[in-house]
């Protein structure tokens, strides 16, 4: 992903959004729309689908833009993680309903060998580079979490640890990557 370094633009016109602006909307799209797309296309792994997502990520930005700064992240984790979610709710909705795999198959897929032969960006690197400063269960857990969208029930019943002990362990992991990722 290649958000980063538009930070100033896309707040800028996550700004206009806010207001009310459609060409900010339309300049947004044309910024950080295929970046976007890219992550909803590696974790849904099907087009459409992904189109369907990236529509309803710029329906939800053209409606949560004001909200954007009051949760203190930059703007293009603030979009990267809401197209992440939107993508995750379509997969948990697709498994509901057609019956796809576990979370944890999908897990396996997103992380096959082969990868990292796709060309990582320098935050994804820089990701799994952090995650290897993690105790490799809480790295798993965190990648579990991330990647395919386990709940807190699906990891209790992977990890064998249950509420309050599993909770502390994975903010713990999302504090020490957070800080890890800040470096």
């Amino acid at each position: 992903m290649q958000l980063q370094p538009k930070s100033s633009e896309i707040e800028a016109l996550l700004t206009k959004v806010a207001k009310g602006d459609h060409r900010a909307l339309r300049g947004l799209y044309d910024c950080v729309g295929a970046d976007l797309y890219g992550v909803a296309v590696s974790l849904v792994e099907d087009a459409s689908a992904a189109a369907d997502i990236l529509t309803d990520v710029f329906e939800r930005v053209w409606q949560m833009a004001g909200m954007m700064r009051a949760n203190g992240v930059p703007p293009h984790v603030w979009l990267i993680t809401l197209t992440r979610d939107t993508a995750v709710t379509h997969l948990r909705q697709q498994r509901r309903n057609k019956g796809i795999p576990a979370a944890l198959d999908i897990t396996e897929r997103l992380y096959a060998a082969d990868a990292s032969k796709k060309g990582d960006s320098a935050e994804a690197v820089q990701l799994q580079a952090c995650l290897l400063e993690l105790p490799p269960d809480r790295a798993s857990w965190m990648e579990r979490a991330y990647k395919s969208g386990m709940t807190y029930a699906d990891l209790a019943e992977v990890t064998g640890k249950q509420g309050a002990e599993l909770r502390a362990a994975l903010r713990r992991s999302v504090l020490q990557l957070r800080e890890c990722l800040s470096r």
